[in-house]
């Protein structure tokens, strides 16, 4: 609240500002404060102004879908944080493209870009797409050669009852 009653950015300040807030947001959600970061994201307009933070961008949006510079890659993946841990309301939709633009910035196989999977996974999962997070598993997989960490490798593995019938 107190940071939505600072009085706006002078007109060459407003990128500042901006840079300031989502430097916050990525720090309060690093820390586990999700409510605190929420409402940076509120009073600064995270999820609605920001061109490069829009839930709508991404590869599935058939929008922006250029690779994200640093600071706003982490922004735009603690605002997927948010939206799958439900400090947000509004949630997996958004999720899921913020994830795979984070993923789609990343290099394959780094930390960033299998955590970037990993959420991209639980949005699908939330929004009951099981089928289509099993293709995006895969697809992933195909991406790094077929090495994956066991909990995104068992996505795309056959259960044994689908086996067996």
């Amino acid at each position: 609240a107190r940071l939505a009653a600072l009085p706006p950015a002078p007109a060459d300040g407003a990128a500042r500002r901006a840079a300031i807030a989502r430097r916050v947001l990525v720090e309060l959600v690093n820390a586990g404060h999700y409510g605190l970061a929420a409402d940076v994201a509120e009073a600064e307009a995270l999820h609605r102004d920001a061109p490069d933070l829009n839930p709508d961008s991404g590869p599935d949006s058939g929008t922006d879908s250029s690779p994200l510079g640093g600071e706003e890659r982490d922004a735009v993946f603690c605002l997927a944080v948010l939206d799958v841990c439900g400090a947000v309301p509004g949630d997996a939709r958004r999720a899921r493209p913020r994830f795979a633009r984070v993923r789609a910035s990343a290099t394959p196989g780094t930390e960033l870009w299998w955590a970037a999977l990993r959420g991209e996974l639980q949005a699908l999962d939330q929004l009951g797409a099981l089928v289509e997070a099993q293709s995006v598993a895969a697809g992933a997989l195909a991406e790094v050669g077929g090495e994956a960490p066991d909990d995104i490798a068992v996505r795309v593995r056959p259960r044994v009852a689908d086996v067996l019938g």
